[in-house]
């Protein structure tokens, strides 16, 4: 679908490709997924210690990897070593690192995040692919949202964090 409908060549989505065909992980477990879990879609409660209070927007919800669910969230989050992500709402000052993240979640779940990796990259990949999707849409006039436009530089921005995470 993505080769079908560009509006333009994007270097790094070819190499991005193959390092997933080629790193993708020899077995998965199937759970519930969330499909685009991140903190825009998670309610903290105000009061402390800070709980999730709600996680919305389900619609993209099925059974799948989990992992996915858990690369979608930390390929947003900034630490030391990640450099600057997507998620600029977030006050990153008190968080957790991202590696402390992936441990409380495969200690939480009983799951390996020895690939986490792929997922990372993966997430972004998929994100990049949504994204310029909106924007081709965009170029040939069949949309008006004016986010869609900002896509344009945003999309690269996302493919270069993917070529960082690549291990």
């Amino acid at each position: 679908q993505f080769e079908r409908t560009k509006v333009r060549d994007l270097a790094d989505m070819d190499a991005i490709a193959a390092w997933l065909r080629s790193h993708r992980p020899a077995s998965s477990r199937p759970g519930l997924m969330h499909g685009d879990y991140s903190f825009a879609n998670v309610m903290i409660a105000h009061d402390l210690p800070a709980r999730v209070a709600a996680v919305i927007d389900w619609e993209l919800a099925t059974i799948g990897d989990p992992l996915l669910d858990l690369g979608h969230l930390l390929s947003s989050w900034e630490d030391a070593t990640s450099g600057p992500t997507w998620a600029h709402y977030i006050d990153w000052s008190e968080m957790r690192s991202r590696s402390e993240a992936a441990e409380r979640y495969a200690s939480a779940s009983g799951r390996s995040v020895d690939d986490l990796p792929f997922y990372i990259v993966l997430a972004l990949f998929r994100l990049a692919v949504l994204l310029e999707g909106s924007f081709a849409r965009h170029v040939r006039g069949q949309s008006d949202n004016p986010r869609h436009a900002a896509f344009k530089t945003r999309v690269p921005d996302i493919l270069r964090q993917a070529i960082r995470s690549l291990d």
